[in-house]
């Protein structure tokens, strides 16, 4: 279904997908009321490109859009706690609610959590968000040894940084290969054989059971130094807030080819 020119349009969530229907709706001639919901600081950051900018001066110049893109909406700098279909209304943390005509759920994803059976002292640090990045570099400028879950594209980004700062780096992969669905397992040799040219060891097949005094227990029962722990294990739609609604939801927020849920508006 088009949008009309005269709606009033509400946008939860400052992702990729809330500048694409902005940017559409501008070269579309949309007139109507556009406001977005979203907890982030503008500008805000594309989640991948986090970790290429882990010790940048320059961050502001690569946000997934300048504040200026922003100029001529209604930004709402907030949390929103929940949705009401039926009254077409956005609830607010505050308390405050919205009204709409069409609602986008822009909410994105969050990063996956590590559950450590009795683990004590501080938790492996994820990162998804310019926040994220902040709390990591501080972290690092005070640890040697840096322990990473997840041989993914993040992880082992952050691997190639921090080892290029001096740090002693072990990446933790819980499958037998890294980049997993991304490359051939030969090709993941290959790339194995490089990272620990660099001086970055890996481990596949392994995991964390915990953390306790700057060291952390594996699966295979072996302890290893570990001043700061990062965890890169892939990421989780945020759907919390169609929780209680009649939004259908599986592993995400289901939608037909039009990218419209079962619920209308």
């Amino acid at each position: 279904m088009a949008f009309r020119k005269s709606e009033k349009v509400v946008l939860i969530g400052n992702s990729h997908a809330a500048v694409a229907v902005i940017e559409t709706l501008r070269r579309e001639g949309f007139q109507g009321h556009l406001t977005l919901v979203s907890e982030e600081n503008l500008p805000v950051f594309s989640p991948t490109a986090l970790p290429y900018l882990f010790g940048s001066k320059e961050k502001r110049s690569r946000c997934l859009r300048p504040v200026e893109f922003y100029h001529g909406l209604s930004v709402i700098q907030e949390r929103a706690a929940s949705i009401d279909p039926d009254r077409s209304q956005v609830i607010l943390e505050s308390g405050a609610t919205l009204h709409y005509d069409r609602l986008v759920l822009s909410t994105g994803a969050s990063a996956a959590p590590v559950d450590l059976d009795g683990a004590s002292g501080d938790q492996p640090l994820t990162l998804r968000r310019a926040p994220d990045l902040e709390r990591i570099e501080k972290r690092a400028k005070r640890s040697r040894k840096i322990l990473i879950l997840g041989g993914g594209l993040i992880g082992l980004h952050l691997a190639e940084v921090l080892s290029g700062k001096g740090k002693e780096v072990l990446v933790l992969e819980l499958k037998d290969q890294i980049l997993p669905g991304l490359v051939h397992r030969e090709l993941s040799r290959v790339l194995i054989d490089h990272y620990e040219r660099e001086g970055i060891r890996i481990r596949l097949g392994s995991s964390i059971k915990g953390i306790h005094d700057h060291e952390a227990v594996l699966s295979s029962g072996e302890s290893v130094g570990a001043d700061l722990v990062l965890a890169a294990v892939g990421i989780r739609p945020n759907v919390e807030i169609v929780r209680d609604t009649k939004v259908a939801v599986r592993e995400g927020i289901l939608v037909n080819e039009r990218m419209e849920t079962n619920v209308d508006g």
